[in-house]
């Protein structure tokens, strides 16, 4: 148990390392014809700590799906250092280990060579406050990095 909880705060650790690295981050998410709007902005609303849920601007971009049905792409950028450091921050807090495990085990699988770093977030879950790796109709997140931090390693290697 000591040793569980030892690689859990070297982890932790790791991801704050990470953030620190963080040029800004993208968020968007797709709205269907069959969903509230002000509830899929409210769902991603969630994902911003308190202090910053106002201080975003969301754009949104009418699109067109394959049966000619209206679709709503709403995305933000976020440039503020310490806003982009503080939604990771967020985010990271309220995953649970599970997928805490999974982000550190497939962390190179979610890097690009741009050094942008992918993270899928569940919609649904998002909506009543909680953080859930999900590749169906998620919350997609692009956080664009600097560099890798020192201890980039402890991310990819959790067992060590």
């Amino acid at each position: 148990m000591r040793m569980e909880k030892h690689q859990h705060q070297k982890k932790d650790n790791a991801w704050k390392g990470l953030k620190r690295s963080i040029l800004y981050l993208k968020i968007s998410v797709i709205v269907h014809v069959t969903e509230d709007f002000r509830k899929v902005l409210e769902t991603v609303k969630n994902l911003l700590p308190m202090p910053y849920c106002d201080n975003v601007s969301f754009r949104k971009e009418n699109l067109w799906g394959h049966h000619k049905n209206l679709i709503i792409l709403v995305k933000t950028t976020i440039k503020k250092k310490n806003v982009a450091y503080a939604v990771i921050e967020n985010m990271y807090k309220k995953l649970d280990i599970n997928d805490k495990d999974e982000l550190s085990k497939d962390f190179m699988k979610r890097l690009d060579n741009k050094k942008t770093f992918f993270l899928r977030l569940d919609k649904q879950k998002a909506y009543v406050g909680k953080i859930k790796l999900s590749n169906i109709d998620p919350i997609l997140i692009k956080i664009k990095l600097n560099f890798f931090p020192n201890n980039f390693k402890e991310i990819i290697n959790p067992n060590k």
